[in-house]
């Protein structure tokens, strides 16, 4: 009877074994950290006490896996009978060490408080330096403005005329980003590469429509954070827009970016690249893009500061002249790269399959970048939850704290959610906030969440305060609009295209319109978050309404525009402004250019 026992007793042994020496694997990756985190400071009286308690530990460690060696290493019958007769404490010996480490443990509190404190300290110190870093840029900028060259040729002021745009406008037209967003990218070692590169670098950002690239490359602007020269620096930008005329070519793009690097000129000197050619062809050299790209090459080559131009949502450029801006950006990279320019070049644009194919040449060149966003998807979505948590502080404020958790957790849960479907959703909400002042009607909205934007835009052009006829024709002279229609251009259009009864002279038209006040309301009421106003203008809230309302048909409203139709449309209208009696005599203020 006595054997069982003992057996049992041998396997209980080995087992403590096995567990302690697991365990111990565990401990010293512990403390191996706690040195990398605690002991590198200055020597104090607890840094010293951990050190020695560090050192009994690491030595009954080391004394507890030599007695395992030499325990696995005996003959069988020897490690059977030592595990009979208890001669090794395998349980007892672990507890030891337990013991020591919980005491090295009890070290640690006054390490952490003064590594804390320290961080504290240098996090205090990094933000007093960032703000005086930001004073000095605002004084660099000021004195800037005031050191810009003051261009009094004539032919040199008509030059600047004619290259100008309204390029902040076309920038600031996108959202400043939440707090948090866009960190993905701001921390990526790739960009930081491109930024840090000190000779010419191309950097590609391709996502998804919704992803916020835009509002990044706005960030990336307003920010300053395109380049590390805080003085040495001049940066450019232009944002495509498919639908508007003013935005879709890439020689408007690059008369917009010399403009820009004329104006940051404090020399006055390069400019005088572009005479030559604005002499020979006037007004036209905006049109001339072989032309424009040799003056841009020359004050690239030329300038004695870092240029970084951005050329945002490139997929929205006209297929050809898009293509066109590509090849010159191939012949600058690979044909002229001795000439070791100080230039920094970022495009954005969706991954299409065209432009992965144009792209895809650059992969030989070092100094190109191609940063997938859909690759980092995973950072998107939790900074999408980010501005979740912001909204819904936001709009529910008068709710529970339970109440907006639930709402933020259901939010969350969406699949396939974007910026744009974020901003949708919320826009819902945020404009009728009567419907939505309690917890169970947002739950009744989110109870039914469509699924991607198209399906946000179905609906929200469903829910209709009025007619479906006005909403049509509204939407038609939207998409016809060589550029954004003005409040009063789109009153007088819609009033034309839907009055019940013939419109016949100047008088009757301004006495069938709507007043600007009541406007601004029906419009919303029509296409409710689809169109929007900024700078006066009507623009869509995004590109994919365009697509949504001129794709292939698959719903009410999607697809159910062709622009033959939207033009006919904007044709009947202008037709019929010009025949109205008095239209001469329009004053200056109502003037309605299509």
């Amino acid at each position: 009877m006595l054997v069982v026992p003992l057996l049992t007793t041998g396997t209980t042994q080995h087992l403590a074994m096995l567990n302690g020496f697991n365990s111990i694997n565990d401990i010293l990756i512990y403390w191996n950290i706690c040195e990398d985190t605690y002991l590198r400071g200055d020597k104090t009286n607890s840094r010293s006490k951990l050190l020695q308690l560090l050192v009994k530990l690491y030595s009954l460690i080391i004394q507890y896996q030599a007695q395992v060696v030499c325990h696995l290493s005996s003959s069988q019958a020897s490690r059977a009978w030592q595990k009979v007769g208890g001669q090794q404490d395998w349980e007892g010996s672990f507890n030891h060490i337990e013991k020591v480490s919980k005491q090295c443990r009890e070290c640690l509190e006054p390490l952490e408080q003064q590594t804390a404190k320290n961080f504290n300290l240098q996090l205090g110190e990094m933000q007093k330096s960032q703000a005086i870093l930001d004073q000095i840029r605002e004084c660099i900028r000021d004195g800037q403005e005031q050191t810009k060259w003051y261009y009094e040729d004539e032919s040199e002021k008509q030059l600047l005329h004619d290259f100008a745009t309204s390029h902040e406008s076309f920038k600031n037209f996108n959202p400043t980003r939440v707090n948090g967003t866009c960190e993905w990218f701001f921390r990526d070692e790739r960009f930081h590469a491109w930024r840090e590169n000190r000779s010419s670098g191309l950097l590609w950002v391709s996502a998804g429509p919704g992803c916020g690239k835009s509002v990044l490359s706005k960030a990336l602007i307003d920010e300053g954070r395109l380049s590390t020269k805080v003085v040495a620096s001049t940066v450019c930008h232009f944002f495509f827009k498919d639908g508007d005329t003013r935005r879709m070519y890439s020689t408007q793009a690059l008369s917009a970016i010399l403009h820009q690097i004329f104006i940051q000129d404090p020399t006055g000197n390069l400019i005088k690249h572009a005479l030559p050619s604005h002499r020979s062809y006037g007004k036209g050299l905006c049109r001339n893009f072989p032309e424009l790209w040799k003056i841009f090459t020359q004050c690239a080559a030329s300038s004695e500061t870092e240029m970084v131009c951005v050329f945002d949502a490139l997929d929205e450029c006209e297929n050809g002249s898009g293509h066109e801006l590509i090849d010159a950006l191939k012949d600058l990279f690979f044909e002229r790269r001795e000439h070791n320019l100080k230039l920094k070049i970022l495009v954005t644009s969706r991954p299409y399959d065209n432009l992965e194919r144009d792209f895809r040449a650059f992969s030989a060149v070092p100094s190109y970048v191609h940063f997938d966003g859909d690759e980092r998807s995973n950072d998107i979505a939790q900074e999408i939850n980010l501005v979740i948590d912001a909204k819904v502080k936001s709009f529910a404020a008068e709710f529970t704290d339970g109440d907006r958790q639930r709402i933020s957790h259901r939010l969350k849960k969406a699949k396939n959610r974007t910026y744009l479907w974020l901003h949708l959703i919320f826009g819902i909400i945020e404009q009728k906030p009567s419907e939505y002042s309690r917890r169970v009607e947002i739950e009744q909205l989110l109870s039914n969440l469509p699924r991607d934007a198209s399906a946000v835009y179905e609906e929200i052009l469903d829910r209709s305060d009025y007619g479906g006829e006005k909403t049509e024709k509204l939407l038609q002279l939207v998409l016809a609009a060589e550029w954004p229609l003005t409040l009063v251009e789109a009153n007088i259009a819609l009033t034309l295209a839907t009055s019940a009864r013939e419109i016949v002279s100047l008088n009757d038209l301004k006495e069938n319109m709507w007043s600007t006040t009541s406007f601004s309301n029906i419009f919303k009421n029509l296409c409710g978050l689809l169109v929007n106003v900024y700078d006066g203008k009507l623009h869509f809230v995004h590109q994919t309404v365009r697509e949504f309302l001129t794709g292939p048909p698959g719903s009410n409203w999607g697809g159910r525009f062709g622009m033959p139709g939207a033009h006919t449309a904007m044709w009947t209208v202008c037709y019929n402004y010009i025949r109205l009696q008095g239209v001469r005599r329009f004053s200056d203020e109502d003037t309605f250019w299509f």
